[in-house]
């Protein structure tokens, strides 16, 4: 299981516009850092020492984050989550990765300045959407605006 993301930009008529994709940094305390050109995850990591670099298709339910080389281009397109060093060991529950979506989801939906509208699709990737860890997962976006929720 893995985040799964998509981010449609519409104009105010609610038509899909065909805009270049920028790769997109969720940083720790929830700020979104486009970047318009190949950028190497060192570049961003010399700006943030005490975190390390995942792309969002690399992370799973109940797996250790896989972190980024300091020489891998991060992709146009692709959405990448800043993680605190210490979590570098540490498998993601699936409420991690719920509460990363969440931040995610703020980010791209919060983000002044892009003059853009941002129409946000996550899910987590589960078999059953009914499932208790499909419910629990809605919940905790559903709930985010009324609690802080850190990892």
């Amino acid at each position: 299981m893995g985040i799964c993301v998509s981010c449609h930009t519409t104009s105010p008529g609610g038509s899909f516009l065909n805009l270049p994709s920028a790769a997109q940094v969720i940083h720790w305390n929830g700020r979104l850092q486009e970047l318009w050109q190949p950028t190497k995850a060192e570049e961003i990591l010399t700006q943030n020492p005490d975190f390390f670099l995942c792309c969002s298709e690399a992370m799973n339910v109940d797996s250790v984050p896989g972190e980024m080389a300091k020489d891998e281009v991060l992709q146009l397109g692709q959405l990448y989550f800043l993680i605190p060093v210490p979590k570098i060991n540490q498998p993601f529950s699936l409420q991690d990765l719920c509460t990363l979506a969440v931040k995610g989801s703020k980010a791209l939906n919060c983000n002044p300045g892009t003059g853009r509208s941002a129409a946000f699709q996550m899910s987590a990737i589960l078999p059953d959407q009914s499932s208790p860890l499909a419910r629990f997962c809605a919940g905790t976006l559903a709930e985010f605006p009324k609690k802080a929720i850190n990892l």
